[in-house]
């Protein structure tokens, strides 16, 4: 049978064809070759040769080099398995990928959040598979009937938002739970099989403290899957209580009041990254965009964010935090916390401070200033801050 340079019955290159003296319409009988290449590593081929026979296996083994993570194949193979056995019936071209290890909080946008990860397989950071053009996180593949988890505690009410997909060749299963269960109120599903492309979820979350879970689970008994997550949030609701409402009312317009996009207490009406709500407690003009230094200036500001300070005290420092605070207010709770860890948990994060010295400024507010009851050594870090939590109407 006659064919022309464009075809290509067995779809091994009509010129490799030509060259190897094999027929072209006869798939089982040519000459394959294997090219695997790789940056920033390197890759062992077992067995290595020049060229295999059609149904030859082979093994790739992915070795990165100090300070890299390999984080999967590319061209003629895809995902993370390591080493990677394979079948060769047709010539193959394959990209062995590694880089410099992310953190989880940094591939998932959060960079103060604290992430655990566990079961048989690892969940880490990479730049191969993301969403937002930066980073993401994703698991180790792993055999069948095993399972990976990502977690974190976030402290409500408020909405937690991700976007998340799965690689899988069969039934994979990848779900997102709430204190272990699946929450129906969520804007898509929540318990998915199989693959599916990049997807937003937006799931309301009650008041307290709760644990999010990720869990993909190898069911298919085919090729490994891969499960991805990107661009978590968890945006805390901010109820509108009544003496929020009267200062808003003296700040905005009957029509900016209407858009609660502009005015509510969780937005930010100059987009300067500072919420209505901080200013209001702080005393800072929701119509003048703060720019460079937004710190109180300590002992005669009667504006501005909170100020942390230390103080040396021999060999060892003493963090303080200085803030001015609303008087006879009941809609507002202004508690000073402190951390070594920025861990929302555990007995090195963040901690109530209620050992406090205030100075009277006028007859609506008065100067606020807590030690730290934590003295830190040189060389060793202490966080500070002011967390101002709405009380209910």
């Amino acid at each position: 049978m006659d064919y022309g340079a464009g075809d290509d019955p067995d779809q091994d290159g009509n010129d490799n064809e030509y060259a190897d003296g094999t027929n072209p319409y006869n798939g089982s009988l040519l000459v394959i070759r294997l090219d695997v290449s790789a940056t920033g590593g390197t890759v062992d081929v077992e067995p290595k040769k020049t060229e295999y026979a059609y149904g030859d296996t082979v093994t790739l083994t992915g070795r990165p080099n100090a300070g890299l993570q390999f984080t999967g194949w590319g061209g003629d193979a895809t995902g993370l398995l390591n080493p990677l056995p394979l079948t060769l019936y047709r010539s193959l071209k394959i990209l062995t990928r590694f880089e410099t290890p992310v953190a989880l909080a940094q591939a998932l946008d959060t960079p103060l959040r604290q992430w655990t990860t566990g079961g048989d397989a690892s969940w880490f950071g990479q730049s191969n598979q993301n969403h937002d053009g930066s980073h993401a996180a994703m698991t180790s593949q792993a055999p069948f009937g095993t399972v990976s988890f990502l977690e974190t505690l976030v402290e409500g009410p408020g909405t937690a938002s991700f976007w998340w997909r799965a690689e899988s060749s069969g039934l994979d299963r990848y779900q997102f739970l709430i204190d272990g269960t699946h929450e129906p109120l969520a804007s898509s599903p929540t318990d998915r099989w199989g693959q599916f492309a990049w997807q937003k979820v937006a799931v309301p979350i009650g008041t307290g403290i709760h644990s999010l879970s990720w869990i993909f689970e190898s069911q298919s008994g085919g090729p490994a899957g891969s499960a991805y997550l990107d661009q978590f949030s968890f945006r805390v609701s901010i109820p509108a209580n009544a003496a929020y409402k009267a200062w808003a009312a003296l700040q905005f317009s009957p029509e900016e009041l209407a858009n609660g996009l502009l005015t509510s207490p969780e937005a930010s009406f100059q987009s300067d990254g500072i919420s209505n709500l901080l200013k209001y407690a702080f005393n800072m003009d929701p119509r003048v965009p703060t720019g460079g230094d937004r710190t109180l200036q300590s002992e005669t500001g009667t504006s501005g964010l909170p100020l942390v300070s230390l103080s040396d005290t021999g060999n060892e420092r003493q963090l303080s935090v200085e803030y001015i605070r609303r008087r006879s207010v009941q809609d507002l709770a202004y508690i000073v916390q402190f951390s070594s860890t920025l861990n929302d948990q555990g007995q090195d994060g963040w901690q109530e401070s209620t050992v406090e010295f205030t100075t009277p400024i006028d007859g609506d507010w008065e100067r606020v200033v807590v030690k730290d009851t934590v003295r830190v050594a040189d060389g060793r870090s202490r966080y500070g801050r002011v967390k101002i939590v709405p009380t209910p109407d």
